[in-house]
């Protein structure tokens, strides 16, 4: 569908210039705008760079434009309103959450005016309609950043705005993305009933993109609902995996197929349904079942779900490559394939520019524009503690190098996640991992990971450490040198 558009759009460009230059610049530059759209969906690395060129030009001969007369001021107003929430997408799918945000309140502000400004009721149905879709969009690129609290405000004022219009899919989208935030913040109970709703909608609708986002997002909330401790059998989470893995894969069906392809949305279903193998093939030895793929199998099936998420990302998605290649190195630590997880742990690393790693990066990091890579640090530096920490217990608690690189590694990846958000969900469960692995060392044991505490504070700068206050707040020994600041 998206290759037959650019195909029509493209026609247009031959075939009706003179009827362009008839109609003026503005139409000339809305083509440009569908164009830029077009190929960003289609997320392609060839056409991503011209998807950006097209939309920054677009931005650019809008806004020099002196309209003549007021419709052509109204066009150019709608025009920029949607061309910002295009670039929003555009800088989404780069992985630029920042730069998205950015370009999304620009949209949101222009909606708002035009809404206000409108006597037409039609029209002005027509304009909320809009504005109600940047502010999904924009509150997904929160939720991205991690400033949930937000996000979830912004999700709501949508979801309002769209039930009190009426229409169907964009309620169900508004669902969907909600249920999205809510599984950030550790919620996929709550996620769970909202995207399974919004996938029944627009399976009446028979919406297929609509199928296919709203089947991945409810396949991670059966996944991290399989995840709760105590909650169920493993049984009870085999059969939560079972229904998460059919969901991904019909995702997995509806983004590479022809008609819908989307490579945005297919890296990300294949990422989910790696991560359901993933967790599958953890629980599989606690319980017993004939018809379900063995662990081997499982294990296997996650690593090519992960490796070709990986390739479809290509360099243009640097995000979603470099999650892939996070989730892979977790999966063999899962396997307890460690030396190999600790190998993709280090290659994922190397892949970050330096600018965003402590000791190396540059005073005002915050202002760069990929913060995932902050994210996803703090994911692979917590896998090279559990990993550190692992090898301590299998060498019989004796080597205490390990505890040295168990207490820098964690300090790493807490340190990183806290320069990525404040409070969120895989901060919170890195707390929960790290307490539960270092609860049981003694006095000496501490001591020295209190040794590797130190060696990250020479690499980020700071101390007391998220670590310290980790430490303190569990009532465990901290380093003396801070324990009178906590």
């Amino acid at each position: 569908m998206n290759r037959e558009a650019l195909s029509l759009l493209r026609g247009i460009w031959k075939r009706c210039s003179d009827l362009l230059e008839q109609a003026g610049p503005l139409a000339e530059t809305e083509l440009k705008v569908l164009e830029g759209e077009v190929l960003t969906y289609l997320g392609e690395e060839e056409n991503l760079e011209r998807a950006g060129e097209l939309l920054e030009k677009s931005i650019e001969e809008a806004s020099d434009l002196h309209p003549e007369d007021e419709f052509e001021r109204w066009r150019r107003q709608v025009l920029l309103a949607e061309v910002y929430n295009v670039l929003g997408y555009y800088y989404r799918n780069l992985g630029q959450f920042r730069k998205a945000v950015e370009a999304y309140r620009r949209a949101v502000a222009q909606w708002r005016l035009l809404e206000e400004g409108e006597k037409d009721r039609l029209r002005r149905m027509a304009l909320r309609a809009q504005h109600a879709n940047t502010l999904n969009n924009l509150s997904w690129a929160l939720a991205e950043q991690g400033h949930l609290a937000e996000a979830a405000h912004f999700c709501e004022d949508a979801l309002e705005m769209r039930v009190a219009l009426g229409p169907a899919a964009p309620v169900a989208l508004s669902l969907n993305t909600y249920g999205l935030i809510l599984v950030r913040d550790d919620k996929p109970h709550r996620a769970q009933v909202l995207t399974g709703r919004a996938l029944g909608i627009f399976r009446g609708l028979d919406y297929p993109r609509g199928i296919g986002l709203s089947s991945i997002a409810l396949a991670e909330a059966l996944r991290r609902m399989s995840a709760v401790e105590y909650l169920y059998a493993p049984e009870e989470k085999a059969d939560l995996l079972r229904r998460a893995e059919q969901h991904a894969s019909d995702a997995v069906e509806i983004f590479s197929g022809p008609q819908m392809r989307e490579r945005s949305r297919l890296v990300e279903a294949l990422i989910e349904r790696g991560c359901v193998y993933r967790q599958w093939a953890w629980l599989w030895p606690q319980y017993e079942s004939s018809e379900d793929p063995d662990q081997d199998e499982l294990a296997r099936r996650a690593e090519a779900d992960l490796k070709r998420a990986m390739e479809e990302a290509g360099e243009g998605m640097a995000y979603r490559r470099l999650d892939a290649h996070v989730d892979l190195a977790w999966l063999y630590y899962y396997m307890r394939q460690y030396k190999q997880a600790e190998k993709e742990a280090r290659a994922a690393i190397a892949s970050v520019p330096e600018e965003y790693r402590f000791g190396k990066g540059r005073s005002d990091a915050q202002q760069l524009p990929h913060s995932f890579y902050w994210l996803l640090l703090g994911k692979t530096y917590l896998l090279l503690g559990e990993t550190a920490m692992r090898q301590f217990e299998y060498e019989g608690r004796k080597e205490e190098k390990y505890l040295r690189r168990g207490g820098l590694y964690y300090t790493l990846g807490l340190a990183y996640d806290e320069f990525y958000a404040p409070d969120f969900r895989d901060l919170r469960r890195a707390i929960y991992r790290i307490y539960i692995r270092i609860r049981r060392l003694n006095e000496g044991e501490f001591a020295s990971l209190h040794k590797g505490i130190r060696e990250a504070v020479e690499v980020c700068g700071k101390s007391p450490t998220r670590m310290d206050r980790l430490l303190a707040e569990r009532n465990l020994p901290v380093r003396a040198e801070v324990e009178w600041m906590l």
